[in-house]
């Protein structure tokens, strides 16, 4: 029986593409991944004021990564 392979986890993204994206990605990706309860838990408008960015960063984020 064959083995599906392994998907990475939306985290596992982020820190792999984190040396590729834009400025502003990147610090949304390093505010998620530092902050990885609070990205699971929280609205994205109070994910982007608690980091000092506009929502439409972690949407352009999302984006980057391949997400609708």
């Amino acid at each position: 029986m064959p083995v599906a392979p392994l998907r990475e986890t939306p985290l596992e993204q982020i820190r792999l593409r984190l040396p590729d994206l834009p400025g502003r990605l990147q610090d949304a990706g390093r505010y998620i991944v530092d902050n990885e309860f609070d990205a699971a838990t929280r609205s994205m408008r109070d994910i982007a004021s608690a980091a000092g960015l506009q929502p439409a960063t972690f949407t352009r984020l999302a984006q980057a990564l391949g997400h609708a």
